[in-house]
């Protein structure tokens, strides 16, 4: 089993409690596992933090330091790493400042091994959602509603498993799962890479797609195996219109939108054409506010957003005029 944990934090303490959780895992004393921490240049360097750790002999610890990449970057060098040791048929996600329960990844294994390749579990951010399901409908209940389309592998949870392409238009339409609850097969993720253009927001999202999209047998899992913890999170960071971040954050769920539009089938493109909609207009308002108060503008984001959707450019003074107009200053607006 490969874990992949990138490492960007300020704060002491957050990454060992993480690692204490990949160490406390049950049912699985016979599974080796390597743990991938890639620093990408991190304010508290990942070798202090790694200073002291202690952890079970079937856990070992591998340090990736590199220039700062984002998130997407950082699971790519572990993956990258983890693909050249080539043994495991496992691969888990981390993030630094989440943590497992203890039998997240024997529940994990125990689904993967009907013929699954793609396992996620319920999670939960406190402030945020107690559980995540809750917020896609048709994950509501156990995924009561989906229950035609799945199989029950295990009543305590409950945990479902998918053929290929039946959650299509659910992946499409919501980011199923938060990263932290993710273990997939190894050969389900192949050459495939995080897109490190969305570096703000939706880079797993996507991943997510392009594994579904490829054909994937998805298991998902009803207990909140996964819990997000306080450290440094780019997107929840940046929900205020007044946040530098948040310009960042709205141009890379724009630049999300208008690549989901190229791999859109025919019955999603109204959904992709309506969240480029959508996020053209919050883009344009906060650029032109950004402007107008002397703000930073990410000059290699815009770029590659009017490369891909020049038409913006003539269209960015009204859309600000409507935004401005309505007052809509909230990110429940978008």
């Amino acid at each position: 089993m490969d874990v992949i944990i990138p490492y960007f934090q300020e704060s002491p303490g957050i990454l060992a409690r993480a690692l204490r959780s990949v160490g406390t895992q049950t049912g699985i004393a016979d599974l080796q596992i390597e743990v991938y921490v890639v620093d990408d240049h991190s304010p508290r360097p990942a070798a202090l933090e790694l200073t002291g750790i202690v952890l079970p002999d079937h856990v070992r610890l591998h340090l990736i330091e590199q220039r700062n990449g984002g998130p997407g970057a950082a699971r790519n060098s572990g993956l990258d790493a983890a693909d050249r040791a080539g043994k495991a048929e496992f691969v888990a996600f981390l993030d630094s400042d989440d943590e497992w329960e203890p039998h997240h990844l024997s529940d994990a294994i125990d689904a993967l091994r009907y013929g699954y390749d793609f396992y996620f579990c319920d999670t939960s951010r406190p402030g945020f959602f107690e559980a995540y399901t809750d917020q896609i409908p048709l994950f509501r209940e156990g995924g009561q509603k989906l229950s035609r389309l799945s199989e029950l592998l295990n009543e305590h949870g409950p945990v479902r498993g998918f053929e290929p392409h039946a959650l299509s238009d659910i992946f499409f339409e919501y980011c199923p799962c938060h990263t932290s609850s993710v273990v997939m097969r190894r050969n389900a993720i192949g050459s495939l890479r995080f897109d490190t253009s969305l570096r703000n927001a939706g880079e797993d999202w996507m991943f997510w797609l392009r594994v579904e999209k490829a054909g994937a047998r998805v298991a998902i899992s009803w207990k909140r195996n996964s819990r997000s913890g306080e450290g440094v999170n780019i997107f929840f960071k940046s929900l205020d219109w007044d946040t530098p971040g948040t310009i960042k954050r709205i141009g890379c769920k724009y630049l999300f939108s208008l690549k989901l539009k190229m791999i859109a089938s025919t019955s999603q493109k109204d959904a992709a054409a309506a969240m480029q909609t959508k996020y053209r207009r919050a883009f344009s308002y906060l650029f032109a506010r950004n402007v107008m108060k002397f703000r930073a503008i990410p000059v290699g984001l815009s770029r590659e957003i009017i490369r891909r959707d020049p038409a913006i450019l003539l269209m960015m003074p009204f859309l600000f005029a409507k935004v401005f107009l309505t007052k809509c200053t909230s990110e429940k607006e978008w």
